[in-house]
């Protein structure tokens, strides 16, 4: 028996070391594991501060760029490109600096901003996206006073009434965008050297009447365009046709509103009481509306009759066109009603910054952004680029908007809303190439189908049928603009 006991306890002996040992290991185990789970943790969020780290340093960098650099010479496309592939910011990983950052960027969409951050800590990878909006401001008044100014000698102040009187039948009239004020809402054509007279302050002017050019007169001087009346008080017109002025035409205002359209017409000849017309390209050198203006060709003839038989008709405003109140580019003419096919459209070639101190209504016209050949032989860099500048709402409808050339750019800047819709009327006019910015919002009607806007869009977007339309952002077309306060805003942060 007593050698059974101690057989006995030798086996309790054996189970206790061995219950033991099972419980030391697991517990070994456990805090091995919970050692290496806390080490892992660790390392996870050690990993994600550091890529958020890399989005502070991005963030700190663009503002650097922006604080450091000229603004007439940023260039996002440069900025951006130093981040198109993965850059490290720092020291490299290695086993004795086992820690990470890396980052790159891109500009997407509606100059939307995604960066993407890597941070790497021992074993651990973690990557954050922070989602930006490029945020800028257009100075439109700085732009605006520059082209109102008129104080260069030997401006002159044409009383376009005396042009002759055009009935536009024009639906775009009733439009809230345009304010017809005061008892006279007619419009009237730019006259052309022959209305002025060749006699009027001829050390100012040179006439060529006949087959040659109809309009040196705008082509040679900075011109107002107004009618008799007091400006401020002081009378205005000492000669029956215009009288020269050294003025900011910010600061002018008409009795009456002095309503301009500009197509390129003139008198070519009178036959029984029955006038006929004529048509030229217009290069102004400067001019300013005290009232309304239409830029468009005349596809429905004046008073019925002469209609303009060229393909386009081309205008360029060599140092800027000043609107006092709305703009009309197009626009429904006569009897037709809204131009059901491009045919019917308004075909016109322009080139020139342009401001409009109300509304800007861009309709019913197939519109070329460029210049003529000889014209092109003169231009420098900056003469390429058109900007209109709106200071209260913007809208194109039923419009071919298009570039002559790559050479130019067009650029929309309105301090109101923009509403831009895609052509319904006919094939071929779905694309936009160029920038449009609005302080009040960007409204996008796709109607349903394929719209591209290339270029971009600066402003809160709302769009009636997002997947129908295409935005390709080219940040060029965001250089050589008067901005500031550019800055990034934070639209949220995603984790892989």
């Amino acid at each position: 028996m007593k050698l059974n006991e101690k057989g006995s306890t030798l086996i309790i002996v054996l189970l206790t070391i061995i219950v033991f040992t099972v419980l030391g290991t697991a517990l070994m185990g456990n805090v091995i594991g919970e050692n290496k789970r806390v080490n892992a943790t660790e390392s996870n969020v050690q990993a994600r501060y550091l890529a958020k780290d890399g989005l502070t340093y991005f963030e700190k960098d663009f503002k650097r760029y922006i604080d450091n650099t000229d603004p007439a010479l940023l260039n996002f496309t440069q900025f951006f490109d130093q981040y198109r592939d993965w850059v490290v910011i720092g020291d490299p990983w290695s086993d004795s600096k086992p820690e990470e950052v890396k980052i790159k960027a891109r500009l997407a969409d509606s100059y939307m901003v995604e960066v993407y951050s890597q941070g790497k800590a021992g074993s651990s990878d973690k990557m954050l996206t922070g989602h930006y909006k490029l945020s800028l401001d257009v100075d439109i008044d700085k732009s605006t006073y520059e082209l109102a100014d008129f104080t260069k000698e030997g401006t002159a102040a044409v009383d376009f009434a005396d042009s002759g009187l055009v009935n536009l039948d024009l639906a775009i009239l009733e439009l809230s965008l345009i304010n017809l004020t005061g008892s006279d809402k007619r419009f009237y054509l730019v006259p052309d050297d022959e209305v002025i007279g060749v006699n009027l302050l001829p050390h100012l002017l040179s006439f060529s009447i006949g087959n040659g050019d109809r309009f040196e007169a705008m082509e040679n001087n900075w011109i107002i365009a107004t009618r008799q009346g007091e400006f401020l008080g002081v009378e205005l017109l000492k000669y029956d046709k215009y009288a020269l002025l050294s003025v900011n035409v910010l600061e002018l205002r008409d009795k009456e509103d002095t309503n301009v359209i500009i197509n390129g017409s003139f008198l070519k000849s009178e036959l029984l009481g029955i006038r006929y017309y004529g048509y030229e390209d217009i290069d102004f050198e400067k001019l300013a509306v005290l009232g309304n203006a239409v830029i468009q060709q005349d596809r429905v003839g004046t008073y019925g009759i002469s209609r303009d038989p060229d393909p386009f008709r081309r205008f360029s405003f060599k140092e800027g066109l000043y609107v006092n109140k709305s703009l009309v580019i197009g626009g429904v003419q006569g009897s037709n009603g809204p131009a059901s096919k491009l045919e019917d459209y308004s075909k016109l070639m322009l080139r020139g910054n342009m401001v409009t101190m109300e509304n800007l209504l861009i309709t019913d016209v197939d519109l070329t952004v460029g210049d003529s050949l000889e014209n092109e032989a003169t231009l420098k860099p900056e003469d390429y680029v058109t900007n209109l500048y709106v200071h209260g709402d913007a809208n194109i409808k039923n419009a071919c908007v298009k570039l002559k050339n790559e050479k130019y750019d067009f650029r929309l800047f309105a301090k109101g809303k923009a509403v831009i819709e895609n052509n319904t009327v006919t094939g071929g006019c779905d694309t936009l190439k160029g920038l449009i910015y609005a302080e009040n919002g960007i409204e996008i009607k796709t109607n349903g189908l394929p719209m591209t806007i290339i270029g971009g869009l600066v402003g809160d977007v709302k769009v009636d049928h997002p997947e129908m339309l295409t935005i390709i952002t080219d940040p060029k077309y965001l250089q050589k603009v008067k901005h500031s306060n550019v800055k990034l805003v934070r639209k949220g942060q995603t984790i892989e």
